[in-house]
């Protein structure tokens, strides 16, 4: 059992940047959908158009549909991660996204949005790889300060998303003087908001393929020759690799692995991996059957490892339920804001709310300086604890500035509002980064593809159901005029 270094190691930008790039154009997609998807469903669907009050839930099914998928297929991706390693997968799953982005901006039928939709979740496991690749990439000394980095770059994406979708939709509308309103964006009003998306997708895809080394030690070859699978063997030393293990009693240590493992444990299976004829185009068929069959031969030790890790899935149902927390949150706020006082809300007006959202991304800069402070100075365990706290009590603070806008000057309430905002932020921050970090620490470094995507599962079938339950909870409240707390 070795000591931590005293000294921090570098952190390797090279190979940051492009995940960091790939985590950016994943939520700038994500929150460009929700700033113009209540106006897409509106002008595609004559029932909304009849009875705007449908626009949430057709809103809400376009966007639960995707992560209902995300939920089908998160899994699957982590363990081909683990076996194939986190760079195809980031590939496969960002070029998807660029081209579903690209699709989204000609959709003129319902129908053809839920696919599209559905098809770009499916094909998606790129958080769960990239917090396996930030994992494998750090040590004990720099991980939390790469783990901030990330969240921060989510923040950012979050209000760059959000602005451009409101922004760049139905341009031909808002920006009568710059656009034909009988042009092609008058015919496809969300084709521009799209095109931007697709593109930070194609640059963070062209930063994976140049710039991003994999992460995963010996990976298996989905296409390679049985000579060049030798030669890698003889090159690369078997079990050689240092991991970072984490007891949840015990604070991250840097250890290396048992020198005395058993061939059989590392030992790639050469006639599952040998083609006859690498030229020929059936071969590529043959290979994809091999992979299945491959999946099949799995040792039980192999399949089931993670179920028996009460570590593992403890972190996961933890990380699902505080992003059950937060997406409930971030999804209501903007509409508890703008409702009127009289029906519990605080009655602001959309520069209020850009006000609101322009300091949020501010403060996220800060963030990381204070996670990393915490984590050092109390550990990730009871970091998360903090965090967990004022979870639970924030979202009861809220609620009651209904009762006193009215009745302090706009100063003392805005001072209020802004501290209770940064308490959230400063939460989420401390919450999702150490359980991020727990979650890779959980499991050597060979299963950590299948446990962050079992995470992101359980988190992506929340992120399905959330928007359901948090819309008609706030509607219940709202226009019921019920008396406070329960008019918000």
């Amino acid at each position: 059992m070795g000591d931590l270094p005293l000294e921090a190691t570098p952190i390797p930008w090279k190979s940051v940047l492009p995940v960091y790039l790939l985590t950016f154009a994943e939520d700038v997609n994500s929150y460009a959908i929700f700033s113009y998807v209540g106006f897409l469903v509106y002008d595609i669907l004559p029932e909304v158009q009849g009875d705007p009050t449908k626009m949430g839930f057709y809103g809400g099914l376009l966007g639960a549909i995707y992560f209902g998928a995300n939920f089908l297929s998160c899994f699957f991706w982590g363990k081909f991660s683990d076996r194939y390693g986190r760079k195809p997968v980031l590939i496969v799953g960002s070029s998807s996204a660029a081209i579903c982005s690209l699709l989204m901006g000609f959709v003129l039928d319902f129908k053809l949005a839920l696919s599209i939709r559905f098809f770009a979740g499916l094909m998606n496991g790129n958080l769960g790889a990239t917090k396996s690749v930030l994992g494998e990439i750090s040590d004990g000394t720099n991980q939390i300060t790469l783990f901030s980095l990330w969240t921060v770059a989510e923040g950012i994406a979050g209000v760059f998303g959000a602005l451009i979708g409101g922004y760049l939709c139905r341009p031909a509308t808002q920006y009568p003087d710059h656009f034909s309103s009988d042009g092609f964006f008058a015919h496809y009003p969300y084709f521009l908001v799209n095109l931007t998306t697709s593109l930070c997708y194609f640059v963070s895809v062209v930063g994976c393929i140049l710039y991003m080394p994999e992460s995963l030690a010996n990976p298996t070859p989905i296409c390679g020759r049985k000579e060049d699978l030798e030669d890698d063997e003889k090159e690369t030393p078997k079990n050689k690799q240092k991991y970072i293990k984490m007891d949840l009693n015990v604070q991250t240590n840097l250890v290396s692995s048992d020198e005395s493992s058993s061939e059989e444990d590392t030992k790639l299976t050469m006639s599952d991996l040998e083609l006859e004829d690498p030229n020929s185009p059936q071969n590529y068929f043959s290979r994809a059957r091999d992979i299945c069959k491959n999946w099949v031969k799995e040792t039980p030790a192999d399949q089931w490892s993670l179920w028996r890790d009460k570590n593992a899935l403890l972190t996961c149902f933890i990380y699902a339920n505080i992003g059950y927390c937060f997406i409930i949150f971030w999804e209501i706020l903007p509409l508890w804001v703008i409702a009127s006082v009289e029906d519990g809300g605080l009655g602001f007006t959309p520069s209020e709310v850009g006000i609101l959202g322009g300091f949020g991304s501010s403060i996220l800069l800060f963030l990381p300086l204070i996670t990393k402070w915490l984590v050092t100075r109390f550990g990730s365990i009871t970091t998360l604890k903090g965090g967990l706290v004022l979870t639970i009590i924030l979202p009861f603070c809220f609620p009651p500035l209904n009762q006193i806008i009215n009745k302090i000057n706009k100063i003392a309430f805005w001072t209020i509002m802004v501290m209770l905002y940064t308490l959230r932020f400063l939460a989420s921050q401390i919450t999702f980064t150490p359980i991020t970090q727990l979650i890779q620490n959980s499991v050597l470094p060979e299963n950590s593809g299948s446990t962050n995507g079992f995470g992101q599962t359980l988190v992506s079938f929340m992120r399905a159901v959330a928007p359901f339950i948090g819309g008609s909870v706030l509607s219940w409240g709202i226009s019921g005029h019920h008396a406070f707390p329960f008019n918000a």
